[in-house]
């Protein structure tokens, strides 16, 4: 997602990501389907390593304002 999104967004434009990473409280919870991944309360969530995401976005070219 990170590499279509560096190929189509304005020089000036921006991109806002909300995620669930491994230190939420509901991390674990309920049935695990993969790496980092859990059906909890009939809902599928993926939750992300907040270290490995910054990464990916820097070595993209992104600037980190919050």
């Amino acid at each position: 997602m990170l590499d279509n999104v560096s190929k189509v967004l304005n020089k000036d434009g921006m991109l806002f990501i909300e995620a669930r990473s491994v230190k939420d409280i509901i991390y674990g919870l309920g049935k695990q389907v993969g790496l980092n991944e859990y059906i909890y309360n009939e809902h599928y969530r993926r939750f992300i390593v907040i270290d490995e995401l910054i990464n990916s976005i820097e070595k993209r070219g992104f600037k980190i304002i919050f």
